[in-house]
């Protein structure tokens, strides 16, 4: 067949036009490719479920796919919902009684003592002719503040509103995709084996990779948050600390941020206790939380990702924290999944192509 026949340039005049039309499609998703990939990688985690309720369905009902995972997306939103809003209505209680105790703790007395120990602590400064603090100081900074907060409030209303519209056309899109992929988990894994320009084996392997890491870590984030959470609120249930449910329900939220997390709750609750005095209590908290909570997500953490991915703990971390760096919080899948896919390529090139095998090599021999 002659290079230049009509049968090549039509092939190539096809070829052209479905880039084209392939980069604006992706170009056309990307403010929503994060709401694909979720809904992607919770089809992942909700499929045994939902080939489970397929099954027990009988064999006569209508739509069954159709009633299967409307059954499936309704217990999964139940089990996560109905604890949510019990621990943050619980929560917003402590967060209201907590506003109430500040407000009437800070009465006129305190204010004016407050006010004296300023100046005192200025006076005891080695510099002079220091401007003292007064009640009318202090009220003109906070006019000053409060006209700044109106104006920031009203320039950023239309973002505000931009913002929900944006997270709500998202959510739509996450559902929708989800109640999509679900049912057809086996159907999208066959269909990237026909199209991926791989061998059949290479290809598979890709994909048991890219899925095992992205629900790995998605199910990890969440193991890790839950499993701080409780360590942190046994923690303050042994020591009765005060808002023990709204102090847990911050650290929980926190913890999803690798090795920021729960330090941010317990440490500044530590130190109120060992200004109070109280300086057992303050210890206690300090050692559970370096010593039981931080292990614990460093143990959580590393191991599902490199036992689970093949890949070293030290670039399970830098998976983690530069797809933090570069795409936010969704570089908590993102970042590992890259490094996972290229660790999976090498491997598959030095064995493949270059018939070599890496090995550990043992310091006693």
């Amino acid at each position: 067949m002659k290079l230049h026949s009509p049968q090549n340039i039509h092939k190539r005049i096809f070829f052209i036009i479905f880039i084209a039309l392939i980069s604006v499609f992706i170009f056309m998703i990307v403010p929503y490719l994060n709401a694909i990939l979720l809904a992607y990688i919770s089809a992942l985690i909700m499929y045994p479920f939902y080939k489970y309720v397929y099954r027990r369905l009988p064999p006569k009902t209508k739509r069954k796919e159709a009633v299967a995972i409307t059954i499936t997306i309704t217990l999964a939103i139940i089990v996560v919902l109905i604890p949510l809003i019990l621990v943050v209505s619980v929560a917003v209680a402590q967060a209201t009684d907590l506003a109430n105790d500040v407000s009437n703790t800070i009465n006129q007395s305190t204010f004016e003592n407050a006010i004296d120990s300023i100046n005192a602590f200025i006076n005891n400064l080695p510099f002079k002719n220091l401007p003292m603090v007064t009640p009318e100081t202090i009220t003109t900074v906070v006019q000053s503040l409060s006209h700044s907060f109106i104006s920031f409030a009203t320039t950023s209303i239309p973002e505000w509103g931009s913002s929900a519209i944006s997270f709500f056309t998202n959510l739509i899109i996450y559902i929708v995709m989800l109640a999509y992929i679900t049912p057809n988990v086996k159907n999208i894994y066959n269909f990237a084996l026909k199209v991926l320009p791989l061998d059949r084996n290479y290809s598979r392997e890709f994909l048991d990779t890219a899925n095992t890491i992205t629900v790995d870590m998605l199910k990890g984030t969440f193991i890790v948050a839950l499993v701080q959470g409780a360590l942190v609120w046994f923690i303050f249930v042994i020591l009765d600390t005060p808002y023990t449910m709204l102090l847990t329900l911050i650290a929980t939220i926190l913890a999803i941020i690798p090795y920021v997390g729960t330090s941010f709750v317990t440490v500044p609750v530590a130190i109120i206790y060992a200004l109070s005095g109280n300086w057992v209590f303050a210890i206690i908290l300090m050692v559970w939380q370096l010593v039981v909570v931080s292990i614990s997500d460093n143990i959580i953490r590393s191991k599902l990702l490199a036992n689970k991915s093949k890949i070293s703990i030290p670039f399970a971390l830098l998976g983690i924290l530069g797809g933090l760096k570069m795409f936010g919080i969704v570089g908590l899948i993102y970042g590992p999944l890259i490094v996972t896919l290229l660790t999976t390529t090498i491997d598959i090139y030095t064995k493949e192509f270059l018939n070599v095998k890496f090995e550990k090599e043992d310091l006693d021999t």
